[in-house]
């Protein structure tokens, strides 16, 4: 259960606070569960996941993704 993430720069402190394989310790499981949704919007944890390019550099997005412009779609399946 991820609810807010404590570091918001620079980007591998945000892929560590979700859980990203690379940036963060091994886990026995597969799921993480992200909070929250509040009046039908994302809030928290689920901001960077929802709208990826508000919170992370071009430079991190093209890197995982090895796309020249990548999309918010695209950068959530890299993860």
């Amino acid at each position: 259960y991820i609810d807010a993430i404590q570091g918001w720069w620079p980007d591998s402190l945000i892929l560590k606070a979700l859980g990203v394989p690379g940036y963060t310790a091994p886990y026995s499981y597969n799921v993480l569960n992200l909070a929250f949704y509040q009046g039908g919007h994302p809030s928290d944890a689920m901001e960077p996941w929802c709208n990826p390019t508000k919170y992370f550099s071009l430079a991190t997005m093209q890197n995982l993704t090895g796309q020249t412009s990548p999309t918010d779609a695209q950068f959530r399946t890299s993860l």
